[in-house]
């Protein structure tokens, strides 16, 4: 496979059909392992994929008016890091944290709780 590196400018992140001007997203996708080591496994741990879950944040500046977000909230998330790469995932809003400074623009940051059935892997 050739080496296909991917720029940033060509993400984007749509909450339902509508997209927003965040300028980060982080997918993190993650599965409980469940110890299964026992006698058998020769001095080795052994695990086997228990239940997936996952959280993805974002951040952006605040576009007033355009980002009616609320804890607690179910939305639908699609993260797009190329016309072809994308991610869509159920989630509830967990967190929100405005971060204001005198000298710079307003950022806001949510982390969704993935909740549901969704695809835990990037291709």
């Amino acid at each position: 496979m050739a080496f296909n590196p991917l720029h940033g400018i060509s993400a984007s992140m749509k909450i339902g059909a509508t997209a927003y001007a965040f300028d980060s997203f982080k997918f993190s996708p993650k599965n409980k392992l469940a110890d299964v080591s026992n006698f058998t496994g020769g001095g080795y741990r052994q695990f086997i994929a228990g239940l997936t879950d996952g959280k993805v944040s974002c951040t952006g500046p605040y576009d007033e008016g355009s980002m009616a977000f609320a804890v607690g909230t179910s939305y639908t998330l699609l993260l797009i890091y190329t016309g072809a790469v994308e991610v869509s995932c159920p989630c509830i809003c967990e967190s929100i944290d405005a971060d204001v400074k005198i000298d710079d623009t307003q950022k806001i940051s949510i982390t969704f709780q993935i909740t549901g059935s969704f695809v835990g892997a990037i291709v």
